[in-house]
């Protein structure tokens, strides 16, 4: 938390966060911080159901 208050404190005093920079999480600490490859796999799971919706839906046909 004091690393986010210390970026955000530079960011809003400097414009930039460069006298924070080594404070920053780099991109492979951020992708396991936010546990991208659960996140990746959830995407890739419903992108396939809505794929299979789409489908079952395009063949529907309503008769009056």
């Amino acid at each position: 938390m004091r690393a986010i208050t210390d970026v955000l404190t530079a960011l809003k005093l400097d414009g930039d966060v460069s006298r924070s920079i080594d404070r920053l999480a780099d991109f492979n600490e951020r992708q396991r911080f936010v546990n991208k490859a659960i996140d990746d796999a959830l995407e890739e799971r419903h992108r396939v159901e809505l794929r299979r919706l789409t489908r079952a839906s395009a063949s529907l046909t309503i008769s009056r």
